[in-house]
């Protein structure tokens, strides 16, 4: 028995758009969807294995359970959507924009996330094992029981570098000076004492 929508999964076979449709468990593994617009479908348990899906717009989309093995993701907007125990190994996700993605769960291993923007996902519980996120911005991201055994981590980004406002330059230019002529004074006072 077929869980997604026949209509649904004709109209993206034949436009590549298929907006807040279902193709839970549908089988397009192998296949060619570059830019496809698949925003808010349920694509739950979906089998994209080995798909080109290049530049995709999946934001708030399910694919819960779904097989993105060996995918190219390079470039889609996945913003808000649950990848929660999915299967993304060997997926190449590379400047992929994640923001807030749920990826608990998922398979990540030999995954490619470079330059991947994953602020404010939820990747707890995920195995990275192998993956390459090199310059990924994870600012936020929860990471909390993940295994990220031999991952690229290099240039990873984890915090915002705020720039200090003037007037915070200024205080802390104030209390060095106080600070200075509290010692300057100490050390006249202490000079004084042994004179005596």
């Amino acid at each position: 028995m077929q869980a997604y929508n026949q209509s649904d999964l004709d109209q993206f076979i034949a436009t590549k758009s298929c907006i807040g449709c279902d193709l839970s468990d549908a089988k397009l593994s192998d296949g060619f969807y570059e830019f496809a617009n698949l925003s808010n479908a349920n694509l739950s348990g979906a089998d994209f294995s080995n798909s080109n899906l290049l530049g995709a717009s999946l934001e708030g989309t399910n694919m819960k359970n779904a097989n993105l093995s060996n995918a190219n993701l390079k470039g889609a907007s996945m913003g808000r959507a649950n990848l929660s125990s999915a299967n993304l190994f060997g997926a190449d996700l590379a400047g992929a924009m994640c923001k807030a993605a749920n990826f608990s769960g998922a398979n990540l291993s030999n995954a490619r996330l470079k330059g991947t923007f994953l602020k404010g996902a939820d990747m707890g519980g995920a195995t990275l094992r192998g993956s390459d996120l090199e310059n990924a911005n994870m600012i936020g991201t929860k990471t909390a029981g993940a295994d990220m055994q031999g991952a690229d981590t290099d240039d990873v980004v984890t915090y915002s570098k705020k720039k200090k406002s003037t007037k915070n330059k200024k205080t802390a230019s104030k209390n060095k000076k106080t600070t200075k002529q509290s010692s300057t004074k100490k050390t006249t006072a202490t000079k004084k004492k042994k004179t005596n």
